[in-house]
Parts: structure tokens; C-alpha cells; sequence
């Protein structure tokens, strides 16, 4: 192969650590490589193992890691009740998610909180705090929202924003919008085509 660094001394070395090509400054050498390895061309100057490391563990992150404007992961989105318009009651999950969305309860607790997640492409899915569920538009939007996905699904829902500051959630399962049905009476249902005050919602963030 050509050298990197023409002019330089390099050095290659296996997957093992082995030297399989010794310090030389060549401006092109050969590799004999084997089936199975990988090989590292660095300079004689600067070994690797002169550099800094970490050890990698097996336990899962549980937060997105910071080094000055550099992110590993993705942050977390504060935490969000969804209230219905007008603005008297807030969505609830209630019975830890075992039962649909419906807008009746005057409280803000666990039961009405809800992560609002990046569903990537402009989307977002809605995860319960009552169970650590997704929001999922049930049996492709023809039944009531309910908090059971453990994974995100064709159902999220998006969020485009309107002029008083509410919000409407459109199901990209079946491209209609959520309405707290009956004035929020009955349970939350993806089976509108226009926004009017049932389709309206604000978001509390905590």
C-alpha cells in the first residue's frame, strides 16, 4: 500500500498487537495479511499505545455524555402533561395504561405525564409515565389511544404547531387527527380530517 505519512517511518501492526511490518519509510510497502485480521498502518513516532483510552463496558447508557459542544446520544425531552382545549382538563392514562387516553382529570400527576420523544423525520411519539408505554394510534387509528407499545410504531403521532400555541396530533398510521372526542368525554381517537377545539391541545412541560 502507499504510506499515510511519505517520508516517514511506519509501522503495522495485527488485531493482536503483533508487528507484522516493521518500522520502515518506504513509500509504499506490503501488507501480508491474513484472513480474519485487521491491521493498523501508524506512525513508528506516535503508537497507539502511547495514546489515551477508556474501557468500554457492557451496561447500557442511561443518559446522553457532553464534552463541550460534542453530544454522545440523544438528550432526553422534558417531560410533557398533554391538556385538551379548552383549557379546562388534562389527558390522562389512567389504570397504569391498561385503559385509553381520555381528557377529564383537573390534576397533574404521573398519570397524565407523558415524555415527548424525537420520532426523527419532523415526528414525535408520546411515551406514559404511567407505564413506560408509547402511545400508539390502536388497530391503525380506528380504535382509541392507548399506552401499550413497548416500541416505536407506524401510529406516532405528529405534532404540527398552531398560531394560538396549541398543538394537533395527526397519526401517521392513517394520516387523520386526534380529537378528545364527545368534548372530552370519551377517549382520545385518531379519526379526524380537520382542527377545530376537540383537535386543539397544549402541552404542560414539567
Amino acid at each position: 500500500m502507499r504510506s499515510p505519512w511519505p517520508g516517514q517511518s511506519v509501522t503495522v501492526i495485527d488485531s493482536t498487537g503483533a508487528t507484522v511490518v516493521s518500522a520502515q519509510s518506504n513509500a509504499s510497502f506490503t501488507i501480508p495479511v491474513q484472513s480474519g485480521r485487521t491491521y493498523l498502518v501508524e506512525r513508528t513516532s506516535s503508537p497507539t499505545t502511547s495514546l489515551p483510552f477508556a474501557a468500554v463496558t457492557g451496561a447500557p447508557a442511561s443518559a446522553a455524555r457532553h464534552l463541550h459542544s460534542a453530544t454522545l446520544g440523544i438528550d432526553r425531552t422534558p417531560g410533557a402533561a398533554v391538556i385538551s382545549l379548552p383549557r379546562t382538563r388534562i389527558a390522562s392514562s389512567s389504570t397504569a395504561g391498561s385503559q385509553p387516553v381520555i381528557a377529564t382529570s383537573s390534576s397533574d400527576s404521573t398519570a397524565q405525564q407523558f415524555d415527548v420523544l424525537d420520532a426523527g423525520n419532523g415526528n414525535i411519539a408520546l411515551r406514559a409515565h404511567a407505564n413506560g408505554m408509547l402511545i400508539t394510534a390502536e388497530n391503525a387509528g380506528t380504535a382509541s389511544l392507548i399506552a401499550i407499545e413497548p416500541r416505536s410504531v407506524s401510529g406516532r403521532p405528529s405534532a404540527p404547531p398552531q398560531r394560538d400555541g396549541s398543538v394537533s396530533f395527526r397519526a401517521l398510521v392513517n394520516n387523520m387527527l386526534v380529537t378528545a372526542e364527545n368534548a372530552g368525554a370519551a377517549p382520545l381517537i385518531a379519526n379526524r380530517t380537520a382542527i377545530g377545539p376537540w383537535e386543539e391541545f397544549d402541552l404542560i412541560n414539567h
